[in-house]
């Protein structure tokens, strides 16, 4: 991958792992831009009773949101991620949201723009269904790079499994697992990949 120079800005909050020696953090690029596609308004509208009462809006003072993009299909990916993430929000570090827990009859747009908007880590659960999805590309990524770009989030982009991610417009952005996506590993080392993206986050909040 292209490599930018410390010139630019660029702000990195933690190494991923100082075994695996790989740079996370807000914003973090390898190179070029993330061009967004049909950008809502920066600032949600009028939030609903949804919104107001949603996870992120009621969680404990101090837990730092964090918001999950996936696609459905890949959702036994989310749940296993979920459990490695248990610990730090029942210690009231982090508070987990993820599109799945919008009420029915809810606005769904105004609840993920709000969620997106006031959360401090966005996890990208990548894969080709990821990829694929219009709903994904056009209006939750839009959304995520304008809080990015205003260095309001750190992005943690997380391959499943193989894709065009380095193709894609997010493919400027490191991964957690540059090397193999979690399909091509064995279940501990899937497992020993989840646990440093929950090490990652811990250590970014101190």
């Amino acid at each position: 991958m292209k490599q930018q120079s410390g010139s630019e800005g660029i702000h990195i909050e933690n190494a991923f792992n100082n075994s695996s020696g790989i740079a996370v953090g807000r914003g973090a690029q390898v190179g070029g831009l993330f061009e967004p596609r049909a950008v809502p308004p920066s600032q949600p509208g009028p939030l609903s009773s949804e919104a107001q009462s949603s996870p992120l809006s009621s969680s404990p003072s101090g837990a730092r949101p964090l918001i999950m993009l996936f696609s459905h299909q890949d959702r036994p990916w989310l749940d296993r991620l979920r459990t490695h993430l248990a610990l730090l929000a029942q210690q009231g570090l982090i508070a987990l949201w993820d599109d799945s827990q919008i009420a029915a009859g809810a606005d769904w747009q105004n609840a993920m723009a709000y969620s997106i908007a006031h959360s401090r880590f966005a996890l990208l659960l990548v894969s080709a269904n990821f990829l694929a999805s219009p709903l994904i590309a056009s209006y939750q990524l839009p959304l995520i790079h304008q809080r990015v770009a205003q260095e309001q989030l750190t992005l943690l982009p997380l391959l499943l499994s193989p894709c065009l991610y380095k193709e894609s417009p997010l493919g400027n952005y490191q991964p957690c697992n540059p090397d193999l996506s979690l399909a091509q590993l064995s279940f501990a080392e899937q497992e020993e990949v989840l646990v440093n993206v929950a090490r990652t986050i811990y250590q970014a909040l101190y």
